[in-house]
């Protein structure tokens, strides 16, 4: 498919790998093929999931193990014109929810602040008598008369519950540290203890 955004031009390639296993080749020959045909910026996402054990299902028949798949692959890729054209791109596998399926992000432009890992929520923060306001101080951040987008409104989310975690709520590192400490010291003073 022909992009153009921004007053730039490039192919995007998406692929679903076939079902069948006779003609997954033949639609992975004919994706390589295109993609090394492509002089213009060019990227493909591609998903060929499938399973590779009955433990993966959920429902539906038993396969034979003969019916497994030894591939399981969601991919993307670029040549190097979509690299020159979009030099901070990246793209992210997200976690899988809830299919057995990644959802891949392309981002085309490098963001501010870049990936740090997943969002972990800690069930003890809601306990702070400060952590509403914080969540609606930070979805409200930014987006007069609901205007805001969704996605801006989630970024300034977790930054701002980031920021306030780091301050405020427990953490388990710390904790963790001090105890490991503690223990060091007695381990310490037992041993001595036990020569006198």
């Amino acid at each position: 498919m022909k992009v153009t955004s921004v007053g730039r031009v490039w192919f995007l390639s998406v692929i679903y790998g076939n079902p069948n296993p006779k003609f997954r080749a033949q639609v992975w020959d004919r994706g390589t093929r295109f993609g090394a045909s492509q002089k213009e910026a060019w990227c493909m996402i591609a998903d060929f999931k499938e399973i590779l054990s009955n433990e993966e299902k959920t429902g539906g028949k038993v396969r034979h193990p003969l019916n497994l798949s030894n591939l399981s692959a969601e991919l993307c890729f670029a040549n190097p014109a979509w690299f020159n054209m979009f030099p901070s791109g990246y793209q992210w596998f997200l976690e899988r929810f809830p299919s057995d399926h990644r959802p891949v992000l392309v981002k085309f432009m490098g963001d501010q602040e870049p990936f740090r890992g997943q969002f972990h929520f800690d069930k003890r923060w809601p306990l702070d008598p400060n952590f509403v306001t914080v969540i609606k101080n930070a979805w409200d951040s930014g987006c007069s008369n609901n205007s805001g987008s969704s996605l801006t409104r989630i970024v300034n989310f977790r930054r701002a519950i980031s920021a306030w975690k780091r301050q405020v709520a427990p953490n388990s590192q710390v904790r963790i540290k001090r105890l490991r400490e503690e223990l060091r010291r007695k381990k310490k003073s037992d041993i001595r203890g036990s020569e006198e």
